[in-house]
Parts: C-alpha cells; structure tokens; sequence
C-alpha cells in the first residue's frame, strides 16, 4: 500500500511540475506578443508623428509588416480626431479621395447596421485600416460611438503609455 501513495505522490508531483512550466511558457509567449504589439502600435504612433501627410498606400506598406508577424490582432487601423464643425469637410476630402460613399457612421443595435453617427463634439472615424479585404466595411465607423473603445481612446488620453481596450468585438 506504501509504494502505491508514494507512486502517486511521485505522479502528482510531476504533474504539478509540468502544469507550472506551461503556465510560465504561457506567460512568455504572451509577454513576447504584448510587446510586439507594443511595437507594432509604437511604431505607428511615430510614423504619424513623424509625418505630415501619410497615404493610404503609405499607412498599409508601414502596417502590413506588423500583421504577419501578430497572429493575434485582425486589423491595424487609424482614426484620427475630427471636430463636429469639420465633419463635412472631412467626409467630403475622403470622398474625393476615391472612397465615394464615405461617412462617419456608428452601429445601430436594433436595426443591427450602420447610421449616420448622431452629431458630438468629436468623431474617431477609421480612416485607414489593414487589410483593406473584408474590413472595408470598417471605413468611417466612429470609434467613439462604441461604449469599450470610447473607454480606451480616454484612457489613452490621459497617459502616453499604451491604452488596452475590453476584448472587442470586431465590427
């Protein structure tokens, strides 16, 4: 009867070994991808800083990169701030652009698609994002309109580090 309590002793003791270098392992590999997004998302904030004009072109040969290597992130994009007073300008300058039917819309729940975004103060509206394939449809969503990125856009507000958001559910 001893041998089998110490069997299962030795038993268990490995399997408590095991569980705990996969929970490490786990936290390395998921520390290695918060900070490649990190840099992916740093990068991006320079790249803007840095420049006066950037292209669509320009945005998706800078980001693309990024994507291949973060299997965990769906799309980069950028929504920059645009005032009420200069929504229509702002619409009308992306239009022109070739994005013929472009506006600053947010979700309605009940009907389940989108609407012109009720007028605010301010909009983040996705003007560029990649892949452009299946995320088209993402082009002028107003980011704010959402409760969980609204909370991330002012909590990146209030600090220069990088703002995490609730898990989002991708429109």
């Amino acid at each position: 009867m001893g041998s089998f309590y110490y069997l299962n002793k030795i038993k268990i003791d490995s399997n408590e070994l095991l569980i705990k270098e996969a929970v490490l392992e786990t936290n390395n590999k998921i520390t290695k991808e918060l900070k490649k997004i990190t840099l992916a998302i740093s990068s991006l904030q320079m790249l803007f800083e840095t420049s006066s004009q950037i292209s669509r072109e320009e945005f998706t040969r800078f980001a693309l990169p990024f994507l291949e290597g973060l299997p965990g992130i769906k799309a980069l994009e950028w929504a920059p701030l645009i005032a009420d007073s200069t929504r229509g300008d702002f619409e009308e300058a992306v239009r022109k652009e070739g994005l013929t039917t472009f506006s600053i819309v947010q979700t309605d729940s009940a009907k389940k698609k989108f609407v012109s975004a009720l007028p605010k103060a301010t909009y983040f509206p996705v003007y560029y994002i990649v892949p452009i394939f299946l995320n088209e449809i993402a082009l002028g969503f107003d980011l704010s309109s959402d409760k969980d990125r609204l909370e991330c856009i002012l909590n990146s507000q209030k600090s220069p580090q990088v703002a995490v958001s609730a898990p989002l559910k991708l429109i």
